[in-house]
């Protein structure tokens, strides 16, 4: 592994390991600084330099991206309950995801921004759902059938998703629709996961990010803490029998593993140095090479890899009357909105699909065995 991304991993660790002192006077803090934004940990970069010796203007910068961070975390949060609080009032039973309860297992919440909220519900009450938020000044954007997007400016984004993955993830015939994974004894439409339901989605999740296009520190991060903190009450026996049979149980084990090699100083090997490196490389979203690598592996087409490129472009009806939502009503125009969208992409995403175009241009049917090698090495059942 790269000294840099040493250095930003144990950077990382001596904010919460008081024992760990790291001597920051050998590191690039440009490099480190780039790592973080790509990690999605900007904020996190204050809690490591806030009583380091470090020069006025880096102390400046990194002073006023934390209040920022601060700021836009109390905004999210507080939207975030006013949205519960009023879909509590109308008895429509949700349950927040991923984020909106980790954050908790944070020293400080704000540790862990959430850039979006993620909610599961009932389909069925979705006219209901989008009524109240349209009410509170959202729009909806809808991205597809299992991603209900509202919109608030300047930068408030609820995702409400009636199963914990879409149908064509990996994990989906096993873990959906998530309601199993809630707590039973809450009299309150808002539910929340129990600690094992949590802990089940949050690694199930990272392996979805993982095998798709790749996930990045802070996924191992919330790992990590989640099991420092509540890990010793967690029942292992229940959580590891529903990996099993979702074909992560290896997995899980060898990201339980990089954790501790990461933040607890356990030793490493050169097998998770090479695990470690993908995730590093990955950054918090993935990379389009490894998403043109995974999804050309997850649909069977070791020769075909232009299919990835066509998926992203020709959407099928099922996505697309969700886009365009005169389709449900007039299927047959689904060509010409084939068009329209074609259109929208080269205008709004005109850089990330030159991303994917290049990679489906230079990835070799070479390197997609070489790629589905190493998901299975890593401990994926592909």
């Amino acid at each position: 592994m790269k000294k840099e991304y040493k250095d930003f991993i144990s950077l990382i660790r001596s904010i919460f390991d008081e024992n760990y002192d790291f001597d920051i006077s050998k590191i690039d803090l440009r490099v480190m600084f780039n790592m973080a934004k790509s990690h999605s940990m900007s904020n996190l970069i204050y809690y490591a330099f806030k009583d380091k010796n470090i020069s006025s203007n880096i102390e400046e910068f990194i002073y006023k991206q934390h209040m920022g961070s601060l700021y836009r975390q109390a905004l999210i949060s507080n939207e975030g309950k006013c949205v519960f609080k009023s879909l509590s009032n109308n008895n429509i039973e949700v349950m927040p995801l991923k984020g909106w309860y980790v954050k908790e297992y944070y020293p400080s919440e704000d540790m862990r921004p959430m850039s979006d909220i993620d909610v599961l519900f009932y389909i069925k009450d979705i006219e209901k759902i989008e009524y109240l938020m349209k009410n509170m000044g959202y729009n909806l954007r809808k991205g597809d059938e299992n991603h209900y997007i509202f919109e608030k400016p300047p930068f408030i984004m609820f995702e409400f998703h009636p199963c914990i993955f879409h149908d064509n993830d990996i994990m989906s015939s096993h873990m959906n629709p998530g309601w199993q994974y809630a707590k039973k004894d809450i009299d309150n439409p808002i539910k929340r996961m129990t600690d094992e339901g949590l802990y089940i989605y949050q690694m199930a999740h990272l392996a979805k990010h993982f095998f798709e296009g790749g996930t990045g520190i802070r996924s191992v991060l919330d790992i990590w803490i989640i099991r420092q903190v509540i890990g010793k009450k967690l029942d292992f026996d229940y959580i590891n029998n529903e990996f099993e049979k979702a074909g992560i149980l290896e997995f899980s084990k060898n990201i339980e593993q990089l954790s501790d090699i990461w933040f607890s100083g356990h030793e490493s090997t050169e097998y998770f140095d090479e695990l470690g490196t993908y995730i590093v490389e990955s950054g918090t979203f993935g990379t389009a090479e490894n998403a043109v690598l995974n999804s050309v592996i997850k649909n069977n087409n070791d020769d075909k890899k232009v299919i990835f490129f066509i998926k992203k472009i020709f959407y099928p009806y099922s996505q697309m009357k969700h886009r365009y939502t005169v389709l449900k009503y007039l299927p047959f125009l689904l060509p010409i909105f084939w068009i329209i969208n074609i259109f929208r992409v080269l205008l709004n995403r005109k850089e990330k699909l030159k991303l994917y175009v290049k990679a489906v241009k230079n990835t070799e049917t070479s390197d997609i065995i070489k790629h589905k090698e190493k998901m299975r090495k890593f401990g994926l059942k592909i």
